[in-house]
């Protein structure tokens, strides 16, 4: 670990140690006990965004979740166009595609099913554990919002921007974070120097 901006866990104690923080943290080492070679960025685009499950909004930049899509102009689009566009794309029953020769076979196998043995084995317990895509386009943004579970990004392709509050409850306090629906939109107060 080093300083509160740039944590990383390199075991897993470093990781029961930030898992219940309220800032972002990278993990690696014996945290990561799974592999998987994913398809090429064209053929996940291009696969993810046919299912009828698949979220497909602009990724326009703004105040708030944009949940309205365009999902189907973009599934219109030649696939080489995509790759250039602005896009948030996203994906909650990934085992739409864990069928032989599909995106995503043998996921479940290499690596769901050995990170849930190793947080397991470190002591973790949880709720729910499963797997999420997300997929943008350049210059794309996903908007102000809070996770209300802890959320496990693993970075595959490209950069992803996450910007958190120094100090949350300055700007919503817990209970308010934690209420379900509802639309949360970023408090027209926050300044650069608020940010993480």
């Amino acid at each position: 670990m080093t300083d509160t901006l740039h944590r990383t866990a390199r075991t897993w104690l470093e990781l029961s140690e930030l898992w219940d923080g309220l800032f972002n943290f990278l993990i690696v080492g014996e945290c990561v006990p799974f592999s998987f070679e994913m398809p090429s960025v064209d053929q996940v685009i291009d696969q993810i965004r046919k299912d009828e499950d698949a979220r497909i909004v602009p990724g326009t930049k703004g105040d708030r979740l944009i949940l309205t899509g365009n999902a189907e102009e973009f599934r219109k689009v030649p696939i080489d166009e995509t790759l250039d566009m602005q896009f948030q794309m996203s994906h909650f029953k990934l085992q739409n595609f864990y069928a032989p020769g599909q995106l995503f076979y043998n996921f479940e196998q290499e690596v769901m099913d050995p990170w849930r043995e190793a947080l397991s084995k470190a002591g973790f317990t949880w709720t729910r554990c499963y797997p999420i895509i997300f997929i943008s386009g350049p210059g794309a943004a996903t908007n102000y919002h809070m996770d209300k579970s802890h959320v496990i990004a693993w970075q595959r392709h490209g950069t992803k921007r996450f910007i958190g509050v120094k100090d949350p409850d300055k700007w919503a306090p817990f209970e308010e974070r934690m209420l379900p629906g509802g639309e949360m939109v970023k408090p027209s107060g926050i300044k650069e120097e608020d940010t993480l």
